[in-house]
């Protein structure tokens, strides 16, 4: 059985300390834990050699490394784009992308499988909403697309434009940006990531109170409501006023 189809600890969704809590470890090895399947690339145990054996057993016998598998990945020859497709342990699936830009390396992430915001002129609006993502399972998209890339000191950027509105599900989207920020992982600097609403305006609101510097895009694709409300139906709940009100607030 592979090790992304057991009902084990999803080591992704924890930060060092929760392994270590979750396992009953020492801190230290809790990041250590950490540093092999974020920054060292580890989809399984074994390869964490500078575990212990026993250790190495019991996080086998009770944890996953990964709770997805790659499915399927395409190249683009001409601009280097990758898109991945990532399986889930239910069956479901998402997709990410990898973006280049000369040297600049952008990973497209989803935070949702499916959505529920029904945008016409969207295929992920319009194949319904499935489920929230969790944050592990955001965090391996950007694992996938790293697998093999070759940045050196660089670090890539982060955008959450892929399937799905990541406020709606503003928990699971904050803690992967953390796990994505860890010092231990891939460390990447807070103004690298943006997250990108259609207008959830309570999640803009809340989104200024976090303590960091991760960026805020609104996508707005049109400037009076009456269009825009046919292009996001969102914009029927949340007009043009008041996502400009939670702007300023946030702006503030």
């Amino acid at each position: 059985m592979q090790e992304s189809q057991h009902a084990g600890i999803a080591l992704t969704d924890l930060d060092p300390s929760e392994i270590a809590c979750t396992f009953n470890l020492k801190p230290f090895q809790g990041r250590q834990i950490f540093q092999w399947i974020h920054r060292k690339q580890a989809t399984g145990f074994e390869s964490m050699t500078n575990l212990s054996k026993a250790l190495r057993a019991r996080l086998e016998a009770r944890g996953l490394a990964r709770q997805t598998t790659l499915e399927h990945a395409a190249l683009s020859p001409k601009s280097g784009t990758r898109k991945v497709l990532v399986r889930l342990r239910d069956g479901e699936s998402v997709e990410a992308v990898l973006l280049r830009d000369r040297n600049r390396v952008t990973l497209c992430l989803s935070a949702q499988v499916g959505c529920a915001l029904e945008c016409p002129f969207c295929a992920t609006g319009q194949s319904g909403f499935k489920r929230n993502l969790t944050p592990g399972e955001i965090v391996e998209q950007a694992l996938h697309l790293l697998a093999g890339e070759d940045l050196g000191e660089r670090t890539p950027n982060i955008v959450y434009m892929g399937m799905g509105e990541p406020f709606r599900n503003y928990d699971a989207v904050a803690k992967s940006i953390r796990l994505l920020m860890d010092k231990d992982g891939l460390a990447i600097g807070a103004r690298r990531i943006t997250v990108s609403t259609v207008g959830e305006t309570g999640g803009i609101r809340r989104f200024a109170g976090e303590n960091w510097q991760v960026r805020l895009a609104v996508s707005l694709h049109a400037a009076n409501d009456a269009l825009r409300s046919k292009l996001v139906p969102l914009n029927r709940t949340h007009p043009l006023p008041e996502l400009m009100k939670a702007i300023e607030y946030y702006t503030a």
